[in-house]
């Protein structure tokens, strides 16, 4: 017996040591709410763990000790017990409570427990209320004969089930059963298995009030158009994220057909992040309300962006619209089609729109089960089902993901994710059906499909064009909600993402507003003028100053001192006036905070209001100033205000001022048009930089702007319209030098497009559209198919159009047309352009408009190019003018925001879109000018040729390997010990030996063709010894080791199933010592291209190259570079992004523009088509059989790849250096 006995002493304590280790981890992980450290303690089974808390003065150590060590866990309970002399009562009593609770208990279990419980017992020592302390096994507080009965788990009271139980109840009580863990833990293997990575972040213990797992699927796997990436700010590497937070009852299938959907207290934030999960502190955070946020609670202290290990948890810009739907809808579109199988979400959605919820929610779902029984009796494909029901009178088809499709959309659907072909909801028995799973299709078929729906009510919005972001239906009322209520795109994304845009927006509407408009001849219209803003923001309930404000409500106010000056004042200050008021006069110490207010005037103001304060015309300054202020505190006693200023302009005049206050309270639609344009000029200035938002909203995540205590309401509210009423996608091309930034750091985070920069523009910020409003871009397309054949050479062209500053407000919304008359129709009736840049350029300055005063851009002039339909035989006139009279024939496609000082030059691009010659558009320089292919989108942009890889349909990019791995702590949960379920193996792939035998062991099999006589390249014929050959590095056995053995197999299966004359590219795996270094070769260049006749001049069959992979290989780029032959530089006339020396620098390749998603096949396609180009075709140095020619080397391409990144302003990878340096031997 004493053998057994020290193996089981043995065993606990291995056990023990293996808990004190995961329990370190989850502390280390922010997962363990309160306990920042845990120590090991004097004996066998005791540790220390460290709390830290608000409301405790320091650091509180704690001690458990286990009583029956030897039989850990089963029999064994925990001592717990703090040595500090100063702990408060209600902590002691906690301690002893909770030690009698211990029994059975993991010491995980225990101190998580230990966790909730003091928090509870410290938040109540200020509170009236004694504490409560339950059995953790007792979820309810109910007695001990409550748990007589093992088996009963899925009684009402398991599950936290009141007859009275509401949403909006909060039950902090309430704990898991574990019948809901044996739940929960298939219901999430079941969604891992069809491709989610679940994370457990808060919770899921049996002592857990509340908590929180996320689901998430790499963007790459959801069929997204990179076009529609690039305008929602995902990028391919990113997951999407479902954060699931539930208190008390978990909604699994039967319960929730049962159960009314209040009765379950379910809660989602959707977003993206660099890791399939975010930290625990970034989860609990995202589900702060905006109270306790501005009270600086805990969690939304300890988020950041991005902790150690690179965790985020980003809003992204339809995360607001999504998350009301899933929080008020979701459940009951569930439940509606696990009654009825045959409905798709848009059935579903419909009918909930369509009957109260309360007629049906609370009825017993009688036919639930028989109609699942008779709907899996039917036959049904794997990737669609029929709704037997018809919407407005069409019968919808729909796919597996609950997406309905009408008969008459176009025969190519947009393909579906395939985690989107099996439909969770109607595929498996009802007591198999894994509600997390079915709410992450509902939240992905949403997403990817955002632009198909109206963002507020989320019907199905049948298009022939897909716009590149959502919009609303016709409902009038929610295109108000969205314009009026924030339920448009996402505002504080849009800073995050693209403030020079939104500094853009507002800048233009800003003059738009400024002076009345003027006829060509110079005068005036009689009556209300008119402006160059077209609508102006009625319907939103805007309560602004009074901008007339002619008649005074009271003589200033003084402070109550006994002097008889102050005595007077206030004498005069407390007349009764009859008239009408519109202002009242105070003295303002702003510089102190402090308002003096007359005593009858108190009434009119409210704390927490902004009111508006004019300080009269100086000498000195010769125009009033305004501040506008919000009142944080009134003593009506002394009749004082104490405020905070939104100093935006420095105070003008110390100490006391007399000032008026104007208050917020007349409604802006009863204005004229004089009034409605001077309140949002007032408005306007007192909106920050855009910068300084953004600043605000990065050091406070998930925040909303209104939460932002220096911008009055009426400014976000008018900046929402700004923003939302722009339907055209822009985006912002070259970076721009900002004086208000504080942190320059931030800067980096803003992404520019140098690519599609459009040279000799270096004085202008410029922006591409990436798509105009849909309505126009729809009219636009209909007018190329039908006046232009589909095979034209030249289907369209480009010109200049200039305007004043004050009209591109109006242009952004309604397009270029020609309803006013501005400078004359000498030429007739239509809009005028000109492919001289010069000419347009002259008509941009007609107003003496100011620019926005806290814009960063400070525009001075806005001048567009634009994409006409080719048909100048249908202009109005072609000479000395382009006159186009079908506004429908025009698309704006750059815009150039002209500035001082001039930007950073910008370089040629590789890539021009072929112009018709007959009608070459002209830059500042008069040269042609070069348009990046992006600048097209509305039709298929052809690259240069590249015959070796235009046989073959090379995929650009593929779905990413696993390379972000499942934690350890997760998998436990989902197959724990206590399961029958067998884990799987980890998703990411083990670290493989790099060696040539690994590599080898890999290959596929398949006999490489033979190579045809189509080319001159012979395999092997390359001597490997006269390359560089590097050791392998220190740190081979990470996850790029991971990543490259999957690259090395998918290659090899290319290359040995694919011709080499088609392929146009070889490696010779079975000499690959290194799986860091691949020596490339490419042949097979069509004989067309100078270069190929140079290569069969020079007797030279392939151009050798040479990759190296980092140690953040996916996450950083390859260096690739030319070892031989040598090339013409490109100052000598070469190109084909071929540098100096040698090194291959193309955006793909730099920080910039490579992504984790790109493939190793992908970047060779590119590099090929590059050197393919005829643009800017690459030449030999020499072609000279009998020339003697010397290998670039390493560190000349290294340092030419970084000066040649420079001039673009490209980003170098962090670990370049260390990429392209490795050592080796030569040869």
């Amino acid at each position: 017996m004493s053998q057994l006995h020290c193996c089981a002493a043995f065993m606990s304590l291995k056990r023990f040591n293996a808990d004190v280790r995961a329990v370190r981890t989850r502390i280390e992980d922010d997962e363990i709410s309160g306990v920042v450290a845990i120590e090991r303690g004097d004996s066998d089974g005791e540790v220390v763990v460290t709390v830290a808390h608000e409301k405790l003065p320091g650091l509180l150590p704690i001690g458990l000790l286990a009583q029956n060590f030897d039989n850990y866990p089963n029999d064994n309970g925990f001592l717990i017990f703090t040595a500090s002399e100063n702990a408060a009562t209600s902590v002691v009593s906690a301690l002893e409570d909770l030690r009698d609770y211990t029994s059975g208990m993991k010491l995980l279990e225990t101190i998580m427990a230990l966790s909730t419980r003091l928090d509870r017992a410290l938040r109540s020592v200020d509170g009236d209320e004694d504490i409560i302390m339950e059995d953790p096994h007792d979820p309810h507080g109910f007695d001990d004969s409550m748990e007589d009965d093992p088996y009963d788990d899925f009684t009402d009271l398991e599950f936290g089930l009141s007859p009275m139980r509401t949403k909006s109840q909060h039950r902090p009580n309430s704990r898991l059963a574990s019948g809901i863990l044996r739940r929960i833990k298939p219901d999430l293997r079941v969604a891992r298995d069809v491709g989610c990575k679940i994370g457990v972040l808060d919770g899921l213990q049996l002592s857990s009030a509340s908590s929180i797992f996320s689901l998430s699927i790499r963007a790459s796997e959801l069929c997204l158009s990179q076009e529609a990436l690039e305008a929602w700010d995902v990028e391919i590497s990113d997951y999407i994220i479902l954060l699931v937070r539930f208190e008390g009852l978990y909604p699994f299938a039967e319960q929730l057909l049962e159960q009314p959907c209040a009765n379950f207290n379910v809660d989602f934030r959707f977003g993206k992040g660099a890791k399939y999960k975010p930290s625990p502190a970034q989860a609990r955070a995202a589900f702060l309300t905006e109270a306790s946020r501005n009270h600086d609670a805990p969690e939304a202290k300890s988020q950041t962006l991005k902790d150690h290990q690179g965790r985020t948890f980003e809003k992204i810009f339809i995360s607001n619209s999504l998350e009301q739907f899933l929080n008020e809808q979701c459940l009951s579109m569930i439940k509606l089609r696990l009654q009825n199988p045959a409905y798709s979400w848009d059935d579903a959605n419909e009918h909930l729109r369509n009957m109260s919820s309360r007629a049906w929610d609370d009825q017993p779902p009688a036919k639930a089960n028989s109609d699942r029984e008779a709907a899996k009796s039917e036959p049904k494909s794997t990737t669609k089902t029929r709704s037997t029901r018809k919407s407005k009178g069409k019968q919808k088809a729909t796919t597996a993901a609950g997406a309905s499709k009408a008969e008459e959309e176009p025969p190519s659907p947009k393909p579906i994710p395939n985690f989107l072909v099996w439909d969770a909801a109607a595929s498996r028995p009802l007591e198999q059906c894994s509600v997390p799973l079915i709410i992450m299709q509902f939240a992905v078929h949403y997403f990817s499909r955002c632009t198909e729906y109206c963002l507020r009510c989320h019907q199905h919005i049948g298009t022939e064009f897909e716009a590149l972001k959502p919009f609303v239906c016709s409902n009038p009322l929610c295109l108000f909600q969205y314009l009026a209520m924030g339920f448009g795109p996402s505002i504080e994304h849009e800073i995050l993402t693209q403030p020079y845009v939104v500094d853009l927006l507002v800048s233009l509407c800003y003059s738009s507003v400024q002076f009345p408009k003027a006829n060509y001849m110079g005068t005036f219209d009689q009556g209300s003028p008119q402006y160059r803003i077209r609508e102006f923001p009625c319907g939103l309930h805007l309560k602004v100053p009074d901008p007339y404000n002619v008649v005074v409500s009271t003589t200033i106010a003084a402070s109550n001192t006994d002097t008889a000056a102050t005595s007077a004042v206030t004498a005069a200050a407390n007349e009764v006036t009859t008239a009408p008021t519109t202002f009242i006069k105070v003295l303002a110490d702003l510089r102190n905070g402090a308002l003096t207010v007359p005593i009858n005037d108190l009434g009119r103001v409210a704390s927490d209001t902004w009111v508006m304060l004019r300080e009269g015309i100086r000498p000195t300054y010769g125009e009033p100033a305004y501040y506008h202020v919000r009142v944080k505190y009134i003593d009506h006693q002394t009749g004082t205000l104490e405020v905070d200023v939104n100093a935006l302009e420095p105070l003008r005049a110390p100490g006391a001022v007399e000032m008026d206050l104007l208050l917020y309270d007349t409604e802006f639609d009863d204005l004229d048009n004089k009034g409605k344009a001077e309140s949002m000029i007032t408005i306007l200035r007192s909106l920050p930089p855009i910068s300084s938002l953004r600043e605000y909203l990065i050091k406070n995540p998930h925040s909303r702007l209104r939460s932002y205590a220096g911008i009055p309401p009426a400014a976000v509210t008018l900046l929402e319209w700004i923003v939302a009423s722009n339907r055209s996608c822009i985006l912002q091309v070259t970076p721009v030098e900002d004086p208000h930034v504080r942190d320059r750091n931030l800067l980096e985070s803003i992404k520019t497009r140098g690519q599609e920069a459009i040279p000799s523009l270096e004085d202008s910020v410029q922006f591409r559209f990436a798509q105009g409003a849909p309505d126009k871009e729809l009219r636009f397309r209909r007018a190329l198919r039908e006046v232009n054949p589909q095979n034209s050479k030249y289907p369209t062209i480009f010109a200049w159009h200039g305007s004043a500053l004050s009209n591109w407000h109006s242009i952004l919304r309604y397009g270029l047309d020609f309803k006013h008359v501005m400078n004359g129709r000498a030429f007739g009736d239509g809009v005028y352009f000109s492919q001289h840049y010069s000419t347009s350029q002259g008509f941009t300055n007609p107003d003496a408009t100011n620019p926005w005063p806290n814009s960063a851009l400070n525009i001075s002039s806005v001048i567009s190019l634009c994409e006409i339909v080719n048909a100048p035989e249908r202009f109005v006139a072609t000479s000395p003018h382009l006159v186009v009279r079908q506004v429908d024939w025009i698309q704006c496609r750059y815009l150039f925001a002209r500035r001082s000082p001039s930007q950073a030059r910008i370089p040629p691009q590789a890539f021009a879109f072929p112009s018709d010659p007959a009608r070459t558009v002209l830059g500042p320089d008069d040269n042609a000018l070069l348009i990046p292919l992006k600048a097209v989108s509305t039709r298929k942009q052809q690259m240069p040729k590249a015959p070796s890889s235009s046989k073959r349909a090379h995929e650009t990019t593929s779905s990413l390997g696993e390379t972000d791995e499942e934690q350890v702590s997760d998998l436990e949960f989902l197959f724990d010990e206590d399961d029958s379920s067998t884990p799987p193996a980890k998703r990411a792939n083990s670290a493989r030996d790099s060696s040539v035998d690994s590599a080898t062991a890999r290959q596929v099999t398949t006999q490489r063709p033979l190579t045809p006589p189509q080319t001159d390249f012979r395999p092997g014929t390359l001597d490997l010894a006269s390359l560089p050959r590097l050791s392998l590095p220190s740190w081979a056995d990470g996850n790029s080791a991971k990543r490259l053995a999957g690259d090395i197999k998918h290659m090899q299966k290319v290359q040995s199933s694919t011709p080499p004359h088609e392929l146009g590219w070889y490696i010779d795996f079975d000499s690959m010592e290194n799986m860091f270094q691949w020596i490339v070769e490419f042949h097979s260049f069509d004989l067309e291209l100078p270069l190929a006749r140079e290569m069969k001049k020079a007797g030279v069959t392939s151009i050798v190259l040479e990759v190296r992979f980092g140690r953040d290989y996916p996450f950083s780029p390859p260096f690739v570079r030319v070892i031989r032959p040598r090339f013409l530089p490109f100052s000598s006339g070469g190109g084909g992004h071929i540098t100096t020396g040698g090194a291959i620098c193309m955006e793909l390749l730099t920080a910039s523009g490579w992504s984790p998603g790109s493939t190793m096949e992908a970047v060779f396609v590119s590099i090929r088509t590059a050197m393919s180009e005829t643009e800017r075709p690459a030449h030999l140095q020499t072609t000279e059989t009998s020339a003697r020619m010397f290998d670039y080397g390493a560190n000349e391409a290294l340092e030419a790849y970084v000066r040649f990144a420079g001039v673009h302003g490209w980003v170098v990878p962090e670990d370049l250096r260390e990429t392209a340096t490795q050592g080796g031997r030569p040869g």
